[in-house]
């Protein structure tokens, strides 16, 4: 058997290469979906962090469905082969993703530091009051709207 004749026999069961390429792009990005939402559901993923994966599984869905657009974008971009746009596109998305997550962790880092200072900060006045023998007032208010210090 010549490798054309094989070619030819394997080429009728197997489905177009952009319908195949299609199915799983959009396979992908309807589990993408589904993975965001019962995050969000249980409680394990914020909203504030999901908008940018919404933004990435509806970019992929969107130029998976308009294939015009994803060769339009292959091509501006200067791809021969218009699923590698596609991957591009989602290579970008990651950074973005990435970079929102780096900022959050600096946030989180200084708030870190912060707080790290102010416990500091009472750990050295209790241990002040401590060396003093004296303890701090309990101020209470009674119905009258008196202050009854209170030693404790």
């Amino acid at each position: 058997m010549s490798p054309d004749s094989m070619l030819g026999i394997l080429s009728w069961k197997l489905p177009d290469y952009r319908f195949r390429i299609e199915f799983w792009a959009v396979l992908g990005c309807i589990v993408l979906f589904t993975a965001l939402m019962e995050l969000i559901r249980r409680g394990r993923l914020k909203e504030r962090y999901s908008l940018l994966w919404f933004l990435t599984a509806g970019a992929l869905l969107l130029f998976t469905a308009r294939r015009d657009w994803l060769e339009n974008l292959a091509q501006l971009v200067g791809v021969y082969y218009p699923p590698t746009a596609l991957f591009l596109l989602l290579v970008f998305f990651m950074l973005l993703i990435l970079m929102h997550f780096s900022m959050e962790i600096s946030r989180l880092l200084a708030d870190k530091h912060t707080l790290v200072q102010n416990l500091g900060i009472l750990e050295a006045r209790v241990r002040a009051l401590e060396r003093t023998g004296s303890s701090p007032d309990l101020e209470v208010k009674n119905e009258s709207g008196r202050d009854n210090s209170v030693d404790t």
